[in-house]
């Protein structure tokens, strides 16, 4: 969660403010920048974040599907 209280304001918009030094941050930038818009880095996070909502949920379908498969396998 957000807190907006205390969080950084820019003071520019999406794609009229500068570059700015990343700050500590557990998502790895790409190829090791160092300097990114606020807002790309913003989405970049969360395309990274969908991105593990997707394989957790994967991993999650196929153990549910092999669950499914080896109860309906089984003779009642």
């Amino acid at each position: 969660m957000i807190d907006f209280g205390t969080s950084r304001q820019l003071t520019f918009g999406p794609g009229v403010h500068n570059a700015i030094t990343l700050p500590p941050t557990q998502i790895p930038p790409p190829n090791g920048l160092k300097h990114f818009d606020p807002y790309s880095w913003d989405v970049y996070c969360l395309g990274y974040v969908f991105e593990d909502l997707m394989e957790v949920s994967t991993d999650i379908l196929a153990m549910y599907a092999l669950s499914f498969k080896f109860l309906l396998d089984v003779p009642l």
